[in-house]
């Protein structure tokens, strides 16, 4: 490891993992952190990552100076899903469960944290509550574009996989408040994927909370409900890497079967 200014400057990998951790010398350099410490010294950063610094306590071997290491961990990581990749078969396939999951959700997370990381008064943050309040958190535009992008993704995603399952467990509350006003689930379902399907080009279909009062829309990109202050309850993702495998342009097929594995709704 080599010393810059006193200090050995570190940082996580971005996306999906946590370790091995990297140390750099200057932004444009990443070395292998694990390369000059022993496993002790890897268990100490382990046990401490929420840190953002640790003394030289953690850091064993031929290293004697006092020294103070700066951990940058990476805010947002990828969530494991709650089941299988071939949990969803055959309504959504395996091979796009892996791919949309491990390598599109994983590079949003990857494009959130570089802009977390240029802007340190996002670290530790909320993510809810920044997408809230984009506009005023003082960004510059190409990273306030970034970020909408990349955290809506992030976002998005995380819901997307947590109210699909391969059983059903429905929310009873919401089923009541969606008879409510829409006056029949079939007849919010049938509401629901007409927006789906005719969102042009990319984007998602939304049932939202708004205001305690429930809320049917579409979004481009990866554009958010908290954007407009909306909390997000049901969102289908209707960019073609969500379905192009197996559906290819049969948008509307893949919106039929989608139902079979939304798990909130029978």
């Amino acid at each position: 490891m080599t010393e810059k200014n006193g200090s050995f400057y570190l940082h996580g990998l971005t996306h999906q993992y946590r370790a091995p951790l990297t140390y750099k010398n200057d932004i444009n350099q990443k070395s292998p952190l694990y390369l000059g410490l022993s496993e002790q010294s890897l268990r100490c950063f382990e046990k401490h990552h929420n840190r953002l610094s640790l003394d030289h306590s953690c850091v064993s071997g031929t290293m004697n100076a006092r020294v103070t290491i700066y951990l940058f961990f990476m805010s947002h990581q990828l969530p494991d899903l709650s089941y299988d990749f071939s949990a969803l078969e055959p309504h959504i396939d395996t091979q796009t469960m892996q791919i949309h999951h491990d390598k599109h959700h994983a590079a949003y997370i990857a494009k959130l944290n570089v802009v977390v990381e240029k802007n340190p008064s996002l670290y530790g943050k909320d993510l809810i509550e920044l997408m809230k309040t984009v506009s005023s958190l003082g960004l510059s535009e190409g990273d306030k574009t970034t970020f909408i992008n990349n955290g809506g993704g992030h976002l998005n995603h995380s819901l997307f996989w947590e109210i699909m399952g391969p059983e059903k467990q429905v929310d009873e509350e919401l089923t009541a408040k969606i008879n409510s006003t829409f006056g029949a689930v079939d007849s919010f379902k049938e509401e629901f994927s007409n927006a789906a399907v005719t969102r042009f080009g990319s984007g998602w279909a939304w049932l939202v909370d708004s205001s305690g009062e429930l809320k049917m829309y579409s979004t481009p990109n990866q554009d958010s409900p908290y954007l407009k202050g909306d909390t997000p309850l049901i969102g289908l993702d209707v960019w073609e890497h969500a379905y192009y495998l197996k559906y290819q342009n049969l948008r509307p097929e893949y919106i039929k079967a989608w139902w079979n594995v939304l798990k909130i709704l029978e």
